[in-house]
């Protein structure tokens, strides 16, 4: 099953500073790309001054929203749009919240980067991926984090992918920040399952690392 890692509405959506901006735009030949209408998204979370760093959609007009620096641990919210771009909903996924685990997550940039991860177990609800690019913050070697939800968007099953999993073998070099950006590159090798590309822009001349991940593994 491939998953398009865009939402397919034909939204553009940014972030400047502490807030995020949405352009709903017509494109159609006549109007080039002429923005209709504008709507403006307010962290107003204390501490939360990184949000808008990672932007990506879920199902259900959710929009999920990184802050690798909220509250010193990095944070995710996943909002819940009305049909003028509007938040009526959100959730937070963070160190002791939403379901995530007391993990030692402290200055690990968690929500630097996201990505719909698709169904990944079949249980007719979306998966994310999460990136903390300065995993290891003494090293900064970097992680992405595979978040299962539930129906009331809590984490109910993980697995990180960092320099102490197997499959890198020694891969990982301090400095990498590994995880700095994610990509749902579809299914690639044809064998059912989504592919993923993860960043690590501090390795030697630069990196990214393609790969895929059964369905069910790691406690997904």
């Amino acid at each position: 099953m491939q998953i398009n890692f865009f939402d397919p509405v034909n939204i553009i959506r940014f972030s400047l500073h502490f807030w995020l901006m949405i352009f709903s735009l017509s494109l159609s030949c006549q109007t080039n790309g002429e923005v209709k209408q504008l709507t403006k998204l307010n962290g107003d979370f204390s501490n939360s001054t990184s949000y808008g760093s990672a932007i990506s959609w879920l199902p259900n007009s959710f929009i999920v929203i990184g802050s690798p620096n909220g509250q010193s641990y990095g944070e995710v919210f996943l909002h819940q749009l009305n049909s003028s771009g509007m938040k009526t909903t959100t959730f937070r996924i963070a160190r002791n919240t939403g379901g995530f685990g007391n993990f030692n997550i402290f200055q690990e940039n968690f929500g630097a980067s996201l990505v719909n991860a698709g169904d990944l177990n079949d249980d007719g609800i979306n998966e994310i991926v999460v990136g903390a690019p300065n995993s290891s913050a003494a090293s900064s070697r970097g992680a992405i984090w595979f978040l299962s939800l539930n129906g009331n968007h809590e984490v109910i099953g993980f697995n990180k992918l960092s320099d102490s999993s197997i499959i890198f073998q020694d891969e990982l070099e301090v400095e990498d920040r590994f995880g700095s950006a994610i990509a749902n590159i579809g299914d690639l090798d044809g064998n059912g399952y989504n592919d993923f590309a993860v960043g690590a822009p501090y390795q030697q001349g630069g990196c990214s690392f393609p790969g895929d991940l059964d369905r069910g593994s790691g406690g997904l």
